[in-house]
């Protein structure tokens, strides 16, 4: 890659806690060209919503972040195949499974971000798509 829009190297983000200091993310490096995509997957608590804070902290103005995926639509599954899958996941781990859109733009909103646009994708998905205030 010869100029990548996005390079993070090594971030560690950790917080403070009662019991002192937790680590959140600790050496995780990436890039991300021009036209690429880049995905989070990953366990519950394993940084995910870390990562994308932080990468939501470089925007610069103007600049959108695209979440997509399944989500529960205003705290409801709306296919049959949506219902089976989140039961799975959380027979597995009660911690995990589908977020709820509309808590996932409030995360966005208390990052700073502006919601553009919400858009009907295949196989019952969204697109969530925040923009930093060019202001």
């Amino acid at each position: 890659m010869t100029d990548p829009l996005l390079r993070i190297t090594d971030l560690a983000v950790s917080y403070r806690s009662r019991s002192g200091r937790r680590t959140a993310v600790d050496g995780v490096s990436l890039e991300l060209g021009r036209g690429e995509v880049l995905a989070l997957v990953g366990e519950s608590g394993s940084g995910k919503t870390t990562i994308g804070q932080s990468v939501i902290g470089l925007l610069a103005p103007g600049g959108r972040i695209v979440i997509y995926g399944p989500f529960m639509r205003g705290g409801d599954l709306t296919s049959d195949g949506d219902i089976a899958f989140h039961a799975s996941l959380q027979s597995e781990n009660p911690a995990i499974g589908y977020k709820d859109d509309f808590d996932i733009m409030d995360l966005l909103q208390q990052a700073g971000l502006d919601m553009a646009q919400v858009v009907e994708m295949p196989a019952n998905n969204l697109a969530l798509i925040a923009e930093k205030p060019k202001t």
